[in-house]
């Protein structure tokens, strides 16, 4: 029993090493360099897609819709991803089910993924819904959208409203 008990306690300590890297990381290197050299990739699975099963992490990475924002019109909302930076996420753990239908990834020139998120988490028991913030089950923020909301254009929004609805 004691035993398990160690297990639990270091493997907690562990993640939640891990999850602090990540988010000291990129609050890091916001402060650092600003906007930067950073890149953000947002890409979406459209209304109506047909999928023999729900879509994963892995289909929207290879979807087409995509927009990308770099340095100087990130650096408009500097404000937004200093907050998003310095956010303290809510991790749950779950029983999921995943249908993947939003992603965005705060990446480095040099490919180093800073800060990664998608939409479509749900919980099998709960019935609720849940986001994933660097590969962990996080319960969602306003602030995880709003960092986004400057960037998206009348097509991703048309998907998305469709999306939300249904």
């Amino acid at each position: 029993m004691f035993l398990l008990a160690m297990v639990i306690v270091v493997n907690t300590i562990m993640i939640c090493s891990c999850n602090n890297n990540t988010k000291k990381g990129f609050s890091q290197y916001i402060e650092k360099n600003g906007t930067n050299g950073l890149i953000l990739t947002i890409q979406w699975i459209p209304k109506n897609a047909l999928y023999p099963k729900p879509p994963q992490i892995e289909d929207i990475k290879k979807s087409s819709n995509q927009i990308t924002v770099s340095g100087e019109e990130l650096s408009k909302n500097i404000e937004l991803i200093e907050l998003l930076a310095n956010t303290s996420h809510k991790y749950v753990q779950i029983d999921e089910s995943v249908m993947a239908y939003v992603y965005y990834v705060f990446k480095t020139e040099d490919g180093s993924i800073l800060f990664e998120f998608c939409d479509g988490v749900y919980d099998n028991d709960s019935k609720e819904f849940y986001v994933k913030v660097n590969g962990k089950n996080v319960s969602k923020n306003e602030i995880y959208y709003a960092v986004i909301k400057p960037y998206l254009n009348e097509k991703f929004n048309e998907d998305m409203n469709w999306w939300l609805l249904n």
